[in-house]
């Protein structure tokens, strides 16, 4: 199978805000997919933040690669993410709010990556 490779920056928001179990789960992020030579997730770590920061940070950036992953045509070895501007609820974020949010920002994602790959593939095709 070929893998589709990102041609231009995606910009995306990710969002939970609903029931998880018997508790309401609140959490959002940004996410940037851009093309890279290599494969990097930028915006979590100690370095960058806080420990909840990098805790929730990393949680949204692991839904997002499930997601990205679970696409199976898109090439992730040549992506950077970037993870910005989280929207933590001091009641209501988790982890597991954060990997939602994450996983909905990683289907919108991919929707506009495969969108844009179909864009200059039919902009190359004659006719």
């Amino acid at each position: 199978m070929e893998m589709i490779e990102l041609s231009a920056q995606i910009k995306v928001r990710g969002v939970c805000n609903k029931h998880l179990g018997p508790m309401w789960a609140r959490a959002a992020a940004t996410l940037i997919v851009e093309p890279a030579e290599t494969f990097a997730i930028d915006g979590v770590g100690p370095e960058d933040s806080s420990l909840e920061r990098d805790v929730y940070g990393r949680s949204f950036a692991l839904g997002v690669v499930e997601m990205l992953k679970a696409d199976g045509s898109l090439a992730l070895g040549r992506v950077r993410l970037t993870v910005s501007e989280l929207e933590i609820d001091p009641v209501e974020s988790s982890p597991n709010a954060f990997r939602q949010a994450g996983r909905e920002a990683g289907r919108q994602a991919a929707a506009e990556w495969r969108a844009s790959a179909h864009e200059s593939t039919s902009r190359l095709s004659p006719g």
